[in-house]
């Protein structure tokens, strides 16, 4: 017989039957025969009459790969032709071959990984191998495939290292230096930019203002109703704006900074979308005059824009991808918000480590400096050319003598440090006070309900207040809120100077500040920037505190120095209010803001290092 015998021995017991495979192709039997020994010994017995062959065909149904149905338990055919009978140890063989055909023709286990079968064409068997590994692993093929490639541009491959990261990589190491110093000085660059613009949109706005005020002179009424309505129109749709557009952009942003830089992400903190929000809410807020800064806000968005350079820098260099350089980039961010604010980097960086962080990496001082430094330049440059400013000085300049300063000063300077310290933690307290109070159960219910009718009733009061026809001519309402802190810092008197000495105040100066040789502006100022700056800091719209705090401890420290010439008239020429007015601005800060960088940014904003 010329077909190939699979002798199935190997697995079963002695006396499993050889088996006969009667497919043309030995990869793919289509059928096999299984014909016991004994009945072989028998079968010439049984061609003389003596005995009866017997065969046992059994027919097989294999499908293709990957296709088809499968092999099942009982076979697609089964065909037995006997012709005699038999006893029971050929069914128990016979059981065991079908056992065997069943493994051997298992076609799945077959491809995955059972015992694989190949035809010996020699010695006409089949013999058994081991199967080599399957082709589809074990695990999902997205977990072991490797990660899709992004196709670069050319500017972008010149950032990119062609050999894996190390540190002793110089041209690695090169080029994520040189992308950093592109982004760093992108990001003060823009958000110069950024705060220029918003600072002449703001400018335009309080201009529009006192323009329709002198528009309609004669009218007092109307004089009111277009001054109340301006403060209430601008911080009205900045609190709409905010709320439909981007809640997020509520508040000052400093301490969400603080979390988000401290590993935790706030959702939808870092958005564009609420980058918007924040801008066009500050520039309505500001424009109406309400009594905030912009400190806290520029902090935020300054995180906002290099949250989003950071995001474009991960198709260059996958380091920013990294969680420590995002965070770094954060750390960033929040030092140009205070530098393009201020004009001040070293003070911008030293503030934002005290507001923000916690652990701040050395290696991020030049990076945070350099940003700050492109911020405030830039800036500062910005507005030299629009003509704002004469030439690149300090943002409030001061011009006090350098010998007007004398020891016996100092213990003068320690009881203002300490009323004004007292009188920040009242603030600080009264604050938080007034936020518990809106979030009492009865007045929640108003501020939720109808959350537009706080900020309204509040602008409204703030309007009537500093009406410049009404109770304002006493308190300067015509002058701009950021306007005070520069009168403050005068190295004039109000009540002892005139316009003829060297050092004398402006006669515009002395009509504002003065009444009749007295003070009382100045008195009705500090108790009404204490209150409304407190309730202002509650209003739904982006908003600042540093600012205010400036004024407050600006005009302490001011009528201090007054009331130190009027005990002193003999030391007039060493008493300079303007001196203790800055002092008592940075004293205020410090303790409402607990930081001691306050005095490195009144060095670079006021460009005094003697006191």
């Amino acid at each position: 017989m010329d077909r190939p015998i699979f002798n199935a021995s190997d697995d079963e017991d002695d006396d499993t039957p050889e088996i006969e495979a009667t497919a043309a192709a030995p990869k793919k039997p289509a059928s096999i025969e299984v014909t016991s020994e004994d009945e072989k010994e028998n079968a010439g017995a049984a061609a003389n009459g003596n005995g009866t062959e017997k065969k046992h065909t059994f027919h097989l149904s294999i499908p293709e790969k990957n296709g088809g149905e499968g092999v099942s338990d009982d076979f697609k055919r089964y065909h037995r032709n006997s012709s005699g009978g038999g006893n029971n140890s050929h069914r128990s063989s016979i059981a065991s071959t079908i056992k065997t055909i069943k493994k051997i023709a298992n076609y799945p286990e077959f491809v995955e990984g059972g015992d694989e079968y190949v035809f010996d064409k020699n010695q006409q068997i089949w013999r058994s191998r081991p199967a080599p590994k399957p082709l589809i692993p074990d695990t999902p093929m997205s977990l072991t495939l490797p990660p899709l490639q992004k196709k670069h541009s050319v500017v972008a491959n010149f950032f990119r290292s062609k050999t894996p990261f190390n540190r002793t990589n110089k041209t690695s190491e090169t080029n994520s230096a040189i992308l950093d110093w592109i982004l760093l000085a992108s990001l003060g660059t823009m958000m110069a930019l950024l705060s220029f613009a918003l600072d002449h949109g703001i400018h335009s706005l309080q201009h529009s203002r006192d323009s329709l005020l002198h528009a309609l002179e004669g009218w007092k009424a109307a004089q009111f109703t277009a001054w109340t309505s301006f403060a209430v129109v601008l911080v009205a749709v900045a609190a709409v704006y905010c709320r439909w557009f981007g809640p997020q952009a509520i508040g000052s942003g400093i301490p969400e900074m603080k979390t988000s830089i401290r590993g935790v992400m706030l959702k939808e903190y870092l958005t564009i979308r609420t980058f918007f929000a924040k801008v066009i809410g500050l520039t309505l807020s500001l424009g109406s005059g309400a009594p905030i800064g912009k400190e806290g806000p520029f902090v935020h968005i300054g995180s906002i824009m290099a949250h989003q350079l950071a995001r474009l820098a991960r198709n260059v260099a996958g380091a920013y991808s990294n969680e420590s350089r995002r965070t770094e980039m954060l750390a960033a961010g929040c030092a140009v918000g205070v530098a393009c604010t201020f004009s001040s980097p070293v003070g911008g960086v030293l503030y934002s480590i005290e507001a923000t962080s916690v652990y701040f990496g050395m290696h991020n001082y030049k990076r945070c400096f350099l940003a700050a430094t492109f911020s405030s330049t830039v800036f500062r440059v910005l507005q030299v050319f629009a003509g704002t400013s004469t030439t690149v000085v300090a943002l409030y300049q001061t011009n006090f003598p350098k010998r007007c300063f004398s020891i016996d000063q100092l213990p003068l300077f320690g009881i203002l440090g300490l009323i004004c310290g007292l009188v920040a933690a009242f603030y600080v307290c009264i604050q938080r006070q007034t936020m518990a109070f809106i979030k009492y159960k009865y007045m929640k219910i108003i501020t939720q309900k109808y959350w537009l009718l706080y900020p309204i009733i509040v602008m409204f009061g703030y309007g009537a207040i500093t009406f410049p026809a009404g109770i304002g001519q006493y308190l300067a309402g015509e002058r701009l809120f950021g306007e005070t802190v520069r009168d403050f810092f005068g190295n004039c008197s109000w009540v002892l100077s005139n316009t003829s000495e060297p050092f004398g105040c402006t006669q515009a100066q002395l009509g504002v500040w003065s009444n009749n040789g007295k003070s009382m502006p100045m008195d009705v100022l500090m108790l009404f920037f204490f209150i409304f700056i407190t309730l202002c800091s509650t209003l739904p719209v982006p908003l600042g505190a540093f600012v205010p705090s400036f004024v407050i401890g600006g005009s302490i420290g001011r009528a201090f120095g007054e009331v130190l010439l009027i005990l002193m008239p003999h030391r007039a020429a060493t008493i300079f209010p303007g001196i203790y007015a800055v002092v008592g601005a940075a004293a205020f800060c410090s303790g409402a803001t607990h930081s001691v960088s306050v005095a490195v940014i009144l060095y670079e904003v006021t460009g005094q290092l003697h006191y």
